[in-house]
């Protein structure tokens, strides 16, 4: 990656994120509830939510810490890299949380089922795990050198399972771009050290 690159997505991801933390105002907050609303009823509509169910699991913070352990064993440098930055990423989120301490969808709007397999038990901004799969899409895939036939696929399951948020009822559509936007900037974060290793 150039720095360029490490750049764009750090700007990338913290323009994301800016743009999710508008939910704070009223106008924007009730529009996303609106898109929320209508992507949720779509997804469950076609059938999309067993899907989601399966790739669930690839945004969680277990599956995320053994691929990190999975690098550590392979190229401990690199690992070592990617699991600082992942920490610092989870311990921003953790703190938003606390301080933004949105309701999920499923606690504000009875009709929402919560599809997700486990019931989440903190706020919804922002989505933590938009922040790990996005991290992973940005970062593994091109540690592993995989060619642009298996890049795309892992974007495409990125956005997948950010979709599979809403989908499932725990996330409004800017809690995902948060989300997104976060796991986008320590990406960049990543690859702005990775050259130094």
């Amino acid at each position: 990656m150039t720095s360029n690159f490490s750049f764009f997505l750090c700007l990338l991801g913290l323009s994301f994120f800016l743009i999710g933390w508008a939910h704070r105002n009223q106008r924007f907050a009730r529009w996303d509830q609106v898109v929320f609303l209508k992507l949720n009823l779509f997804f469950r509509k076609n059938q999309f939510t067993p899907f989601f169910r399966i790739a669930w699991p690839l945004g969680t913070t277990p599956f995320m810490l053994a691929l990190i352990l999975f690098l550590l064993v392979s190229d401990w440098k690199t690992g070592l890299v990617v699991g600082v930055v992942f920490l610092l990423s989870a311990l921003l989120e953790s703190t938003i949380k606390k301080f933004v301490k949105r309701p999920r969808p499923f606690e504000t709007i009875t009709e929402i089922p919560v599809e997700q397999p486990r019931k989440p038990r903190d706020s919804s901004f922002p989505s933590g795990d938009c922040l790990r799969i996005w991290f992973l899409a940005l970062t593994f895939p091109f540690i592993f050198h995989f060619s642009w036939f298996l890049i795309l696929p892992s974007l495409l399951l990125a956005v997948f399972v950010s979709f599979g948020r809403i989908g499932l009822g725990v996330h409004y559509f800017l809690d995902v771009l948060a989300g997104t936007g976060m796991g986008v900037f320590f990406a960049g974060v990543f690859w702005l050290v990775f050259p130094f290793l």
